[in-house]
């Protein structure tokens, strides 16, 4: 992806970070970092789970991986594995992490290429999309101007609520 730099803001989704009191162990903010970290090694379509799940304890917050906490991280894992693969099942390529400056400051957590050379934003949120949607669709919003900004082609964007594996679309609409 091309990149620009200057930064004005920084759009961060921490103020209103879901799943407090969801976590028997866990800050909301760990939990949130060990389901993206699996996300962005899991390949989605021969996913070596196994593995995943060594890389989750090794990425471990705590000295000791609390079991319920584990078995509910990997089950956002697996949920939001199987929402991206049946939504993108051939993707060109996938960006994880993605940081841009242009105007303002982000990090988007997932570009899609499909095969048509378009991307599509995704963002991940463990929980509580529908308590802070317009805030997200605001988040959302921003990164799809910074990429056009870029010269990306975004075709979509979108929340992924990886409790569920439901997508939430934001309606975008390239300017002329």
């Amino acid at each position: 992806l091309p990149s620009k730099a200057g930064s004005v803001g920084d759009v961060r989704s921490d103020e209103v970070f879901a799943g407090a009191g969801r976590w028997a162990t866990l800050e909301p903010r760990e939990a949130g970092d060990l389901i993206h970290k699996a996300l962005e090694h899991s390949g989605w379509i021969q996913v070596d789970w196994p593995r995943i799940e060594r890389l989750v304890r090794r990425l471990w917050p705590k000295p000791v991986v609390d079991g319920t906490d584990f078995t509910t991280v990997m089950a956002h894992v697996r949920r939001a594995v199987a929402a991206l693969a049946a939504r993108y099942p051939n993707p060109r390529l996938r960006r994880h992490e993605v940081a841009f400056e242009t105007g303002i400051k982000g990090v988007i957590d997932l570009l899609v290429q499909d095969e048509a050379g378009a991307w599509h934003i995704v963002d991940f949120k463990t929980g509580g999309v529908q308590a802070h949607l317009e805030v997200y669709r605001t988040q959302l919003s921003l990164y799809g101007e910074a990429l056009l900004s870029l010269g990306v082609n975004v075709a979509s964007m979108s929340l992924l609520e990886t409790e569920t594996g439901e997508f939430f679309a934001n309606p975008f609409t390239q300017p002329d």
